[in-house]
């Protein structure tokens, strides 16, 4: 139980350092307030880094609900935990989908280019689809 205890504050952890690299762009529940609100100082557009980053987060948080229920020794612990972790990953998932439509529709991919759709496709397909382990 302690490794899920470990395993669960290196996650919190991750997730600080991507909100501290980002807090211009989203807040820690994934609010794009700070982007926002920020436009009319300094514009700075959104980048493929910050998609990517996200989605290595949302692999880790796959990662460690995958080993979540393993073991029984805490289930109310364990319950605890995936609750949170379903509230996470689903403001996550919200922000991903939401960054991912914004770049399709406003870079060249939305105009067909086959070279550009293989990359978008690659991208989601390597950090969204579940892997088989």
């Amino acid at each position: 139980m302690s490794s899920l205890l470990r395993d669960y504050s290196g996650l919190l952890v991750e997730k600080l350092r991507l909100c501290v690299t980002y807090k211009n762009y989203f807040e820690g529940n994934y609010s794009l307030n700070p982007f926002f609100s920020g436009m009319s100082k300094s514009f700075k557009p959104l980048s493929i880094g910050l998609v990517e980053s996200l989605l290595r987060f949302w692999e880790k948080c796959l990662i460690f609900i995958s080993i979540l229920f393993k073991e029984n020794s805490l289930v109310k612990i364990q319950f605890t935990l995936g609750l949170s972790m379903i509230d996470e990953m689903y403001c996550l998932l919200s922000l991903l989908c939401h960054l991912l439509y914004a770049f399709k529709h406003s870079t060249n991919y939305i105009e067909g280019s086959q070279s550009n759709l293989k990359v978008l496709r690659g991208i989601t397909n390597d950090y969204l689809c579940l892997k088989n382990g």
